[in-house]
C-alpha cells in the first residue's frame, strides 16, 4: 500500500577518518529524523497484513568503516571492506511505540587474480548480517560471485557469474506481540544468472 503522508527524512552526520596509502577507517555517526522505513508490516482492524513505507520518530546510526586493499602476490589483489554499525529506531506510528537496537557487520572482499597469457581471474563475496529496515529485522544474506576474463587483442571476453548459491534473497521478520505483528516476508527477487 502507499503512503500519501509520508515526511521527508532529514539527517544530521559526523564522520571522522584517517587514509593511509590503500588503507581508509573511519568512525560515524547519523541522526535521522522521520527515517523513512520500506515494506513495513501493519495490521489493520480486520488483522489483514499490509506492507507500506512509513516514517520512524528517528533512527540513530554509529559505524565504523574499515577498507584496505593489498597485494598477496604481483598477481593477486585483494580489496576488503568492513562495515560495523549499532542502529537504533524510535517507532512513531505504531499503537504501542517502541525503541529498536541492532547490532551487526557488512563484509566485502574481492579477489583480483591477473594470469598468464592475458586471463584474469575476479572472486568476489559479501556477507551482511542482520540489520534494521524499520521495525523489521532485515535477515543475513551473502553472496559469492565469480568471474573469468581474456584480452583478445583490442576486445575482451568475459564470462562471470552472480550469487552463485543464490543466497542473496530479501528475508524481513518482526515481532511485536504489544502491536499484533508477528510475520516474515521472503522476497526472492534476484535470481542467479551468467552474463
Amino acid at each position: 500500500s502507499g503512503n500519501t503522508t509520508l515526511l521527508p527524512a532529514i539527517s544530521d552526520a559526523i564522520k571522522a577518518g584517517y587514509h593511509v596509502k590503500r588503507w581508509i577507517i573511519s568512525l560515524q555517526f547519523s541522526h535521522s529524523k522521520n527515517e523513512i522505513g520500506f515494506f513495513q508490516p501493519e495490521s489493520d482492524s480486520l488483522s489483514n497484513l499490509i506492507y507500506r513505507s512509513q516514517n520512524l520518530k528517528y533512527l540513530n546510526t554509529l559505524g565504523l568503516v574499515n577498507s584496505i586493499s593489498f597485494n598477496l602476490t604481483s598477481w593477486w589483489e585483494v580489496q576488503t571492506n568492513f562495515t560495523g554499525q549499532y542502529l537504533m529506531a524510535q517507532t512513531v506510528h505504531l499503537q504501542n511505540n517502541t525503541r529498536i537496537r541492532n547490532y551487526g557487520v557488512n563484509i566485502n572482499i574481492i579477489n583480483a587474480l591477473k594470469l598468464p597469457k592475458d586471463f584474469a581471474i575476479e572472486i568476489s563475496g559479501m556477507y551482511q548480517s542482520k540489520t534494521l529496515w524499520g521495525i523489521s529485522e532485515f535477515l543475513a544474506v551473502g553472496s559469492l560471485n565469480a568471474g573469468v576474463q581474456k584480452k583478445l587483442g583490442k576486445g575482451v571476453l568475459r564470462l562471470s557469474i552472480d550469487d552463485i548459491f543464490n543466497t542473496n534473497n530479501w528475508k524481513l521478520k518482526t515481532n511485536l506481540p504489544g502491536n499484533n505483528l508477528n510475520s516474515y516476508f521472503d522476497y526472492d527477487f534476484h535470481t542467479r544468472y551468467a552474463r
